[in-house]
């Protein structure tokens, strides 16, 4: 299972591309009312009902999804870094995306007890970072 935070990007674009790539099941979570309904409407219209299922996160169990991807802000990451933990299998993978290069070594900072965390990915003034859960 792959767990898709949305963030900025309320269209479950990131879950779709996940089906697209041949993810088996995708939860898509987005704390604003306003973006799950996009996002639904988004899964139906491309006929992913089937695959992803878009959520608050409250309804989220522990240690279920082999994979996680956020595309969410600075703050946001650093406060869920335990949740995260909870939310991946061991050896689970994580995507972290919408940071800036400057706020690497924060998040990095905040990440390392859990994750064994990859070097950063960077384009221009952007940044990925990538993580196994320990």
């Amino acid at each position: 299972m792959l767990l898709s935070l949305q963030g900025s990007f309320p269209s479950a674009i990131l879950a779709l591309a996940a089906v697209a790539f041949g993810a088996a099941r995708v939860d898509a979570v987005d704390i604003d009312d306003d973006a799950l309904v996009v996002a639904r409407e988004n899964v139906a219209l491309n006929g992913r009902a089937d695959r992803i299922e878009v959520g608050r996160p409250e309804r989220l169990p522990a240690a279920g999804a082999d994979v996680l991807v956020a595309n969410i802000l600075m703050e946001p990451l650093l406060v869920l870094a335990p949740r995260f933990h909870e939310l991946l299998v061991p050896g689970g993978r994580i995507a972290l995306s919408g940071l800036l290069v400057a706020q690497v070594e924060r998040v990095l900072e905040a990440y390392r007890g859990g994750f064994t965390m990859d070097a950063p990915v960077t384009r221009g003034d952007w940044a990925l970072l990538g993580g196994t859960r320990r």
